[in-house]
């Protein structure tokens, strides 16, 4: 078994992930004379939105612009003034999920995206936090933007990512195909690997799925749509729609594809080696599937909860004050969580280690490290979202760059020469 870290260059685009669905209320107005940064020109916006009542609701606007260009940039900035605390939800633009993020804390306090426009189009705001929460919001034209980072996600032993132009590079174990990505994919929203598939989320709510295929999780339900987010776990398949419901299909020798009857207002799923999480809107976890280990049996009292993770044989629960609750297996300590986390932004669970994403952007990780795969990399900082693996782990910063360490025994650590090619013009570009 191989240890090793390597280091990949390359241009993502940031998208925080949010697994959100429920309809929130909240309050629109524009912000009066407010002026985009340096020359930039503003397109729509500034607007506030605050969160005003309990009551579910959510806002849909038109706007037009004239002589619409190609390159446009959506921004989001939490007015610190008035949020406290975390706050979800998603925004679409004329049908495209084109943020999606469910902890917006005391860092991640600014969101920019590129966004395509049309002559006439229709944005919807949907969020939830504490009452009086408020955000702003812009479009602008000609907005230099960092060359930020979208998504990754660690399989057992192959690793995927989307990069800035919306298409999906994949390496590692190819056994199956599950390293192919088929040729014509393109604006994915975010991607899941599984034990040996792959699944991608296309901005349109649609879903392809490549691999192996012998207990049918890459055949994706016919009319399934409208998703909000997806996980892959062991020859199975997870999604969430943006009705709140769950939908499961492939391997199901645990029951694992089994969703409890009348499961709703679900915010966010993890899939792991044979079961499932799901996240509610009041905090609380289901789980179903393989029990084993006792990874389904949810800690009784277990609340407050804005993040889930599932690994080979161990759940985990980031809650809101960004303390972490891990349960099943224990046979290489994962379970116990260093007394000294606290502030945590998200975690992930592999198949005897645990990773944690801190508040300052550097990564805790504990418990087995066989292959180095708990040993982080040195200067590791800046990191935005993290991956766990079956014995390996992945971080992916906010310069655009891809750190991944641990058994590298299939190439999941030996990432390819092409994803040093930049997919922006770098010239024209502020770095971080």
């Amino acid at each position: 078994m191989k240890k090793r870290a390597c280091i990949l260059l390359s241009a993502f685009i940031i998208m925080c992930i949010f697994s959100n669905n429920p309809v929130f209320a909240m309050g629109s107005e524009p912000l009066e004379d407010a002026a985009a940064p340096g020359a930039e020109v503003i397109v729509y916006g500034p607007m506030n939105y605050t969160r005003e009542a309990e009551k579910p609701t959510k806002t849909t606007e038109e706007f037009s612009i004239s002589e619409c260009e190609d390159e446009y940039f959506l921004e989001i900035v939490k007015d610190e003034s008035k949020s406290k605390g975390y706050i979800s939800g998603y925004i679409e633009l004329n049908g495209e999920i084109v943020v999606k993020q469910n902890i917006f804390n005391k860092i991640d306090s600014k969101i920019k995206v590129p966004v395509k426009l049309k002559d006439k189009n229709t944005i919807t705001i949907m969020f939830t936090g504490k009452i009086g929460t408020s955000i702003n919001l812009s479009i602008y034209k000609n907005r230099d933007v960092p060359p930020d980072p979208q998504n990754v996600s660690a399989g057992s032993f192959h690793n995927l990512a989307v990069r800035r132009d919306g298409t999906v590079f994949a390496w590692g174990w190819n056994d199956y195909g599950q390293c192919n990505v088929p040729v014509e994919l393109n604006d994915v929203a975010a991607v899941a690997a599984g034990n040996a598939h792959s699944l991608a989320l296309k901005k349109d709510g649609t879903l392809i799925g490549w691999g192996n295929n012998e207990t049918g999780g890459c055949n994706v339900p016919a009319g399934l749509g409208n998703i909000a987010d997806i996980s892959a776990g062991g020859g199975y398949s997870v999604a969430l729609k943006k009705d709140g419901t769950v939908a499961a299909w492939g391997y199901n020798f645990s029951k694992q594809c089994d969703v409890p009857e009348g499961l709703s207002n679900v915010t966010a799923i993890a899939a792991g080696g044979a079961h499932v999480l799901a996240l509610k809107g009041d905090g609380t976890i289901a789980a179903w599937g393989d029990n084993i280990h006792g990874q389904c049996n949810v800690p009784s009292g277990l609340s407050g909860v804005k993040a889930i993770a599932a690994g080979a044989f161990n759940s985990a629960a980031l809650k809101k004050d960004g303390t972490v609750v891990i349960w099943g297996n224990n046979e290489t300590g994962q379970c116990e969580v260093p007394f000294e986390l606290e502030g945590i932004k998200a975690v992930s669970v592999g198949a005897g280690h645990v990773i944690a994403l801190n508040e300052d952007n550097t990564v805790t990780a504990w418990k087995s490290d066989k292959d180095g795969q708990s040993s982080i990399p040195p200067g590791l900082s800046e990191v935005m979202e993290i991956s766990a693996g079956m014995y390996h782990s992945v971080a992916l910063m906010a310069d655009g760059t891809v750190a991944v360490w641990g058994n590298d025994e299939h190439g999941q650590c030996d990432v390819p020469d092409e994803l040093l090619i930049p997919y922006i013009d770098l010239e024209n570009v502020k770095v971080k």
